[in-house]
């Protein structure tokens, strides 16, 4: 990204508030681990900050930085986490969206979702599903799955094969 010349915004995504890496070296030892975006090959080169602007969903995420170039933290900015506003302002809500799904009020909504990096729910625990389908009770809880695009992009007719008896 430093051989952009125009400017660089940064922003983060995903289901999970901060995301970690493990880092290896060699034969896949793992040395150390790191927060996306937050390690010095991610947010400077030749010692300058690559974005001009680093957008953060919380306050606590500033932490992470600390240590950092001065021009890093400097393009720090908290401005929220757009998916937690939305589910807080559909709080209300929250009866019709449990309907949508198939969860009866007397049910508990279990969610399971899996990021499509290397390391993630789906290839890691591919039994999970089914598990938690065949083992909890149906009659007090629904399993939910939120699998990221590109697991169904990579796995797609594995993903319903496997999901086939829990679907």
């Amino acid at each position: 990204m430093h051989k952009l010349t125009e400017p660089v915004l940064v922003m983060a995504h995903g289901a999970l508030r901060d995301k970690v890496a493990p880092v290896r070296a060699g034969a896949g030892k793992q040395t150390e681990s790191h927060r996306y975006g937050t390690s010095a090959q991610d947010t400077v080169h030749a010692g300058r900050a690559i974005a001009v602007r680093q957008l953060l969903a919380h306050d606590d995420q500033v932490a992470a930085y600390n240590g950092h170039h001065e021009a890093v933290r400097e393009s720090l900015r908290v401005v929220g986490d757009p998916v937690v506003d939305q589910l807080l302002a559909e709080l209300h809500l929250r009866a019709e969206h449990r309907a949508a799904l198939g969860v009866r009020p007397d049910q508990r909504l279990v969610l399971v979702t899996s990021t499509g990096c290397a390391h993630n729910l789906w290839l890691d625990q591919p039994g999970l599903m089914r598990r938690l389908v065949t083992e909890l009770p149906s009659d007090r809880y629904r399993v939910v799955g939120v699998l990221h695009p590109n697991i169904w992009h990579s796995y797609g007719k594995q993903v319903e094969h496997v999901l086939h008896d829990a679907l």
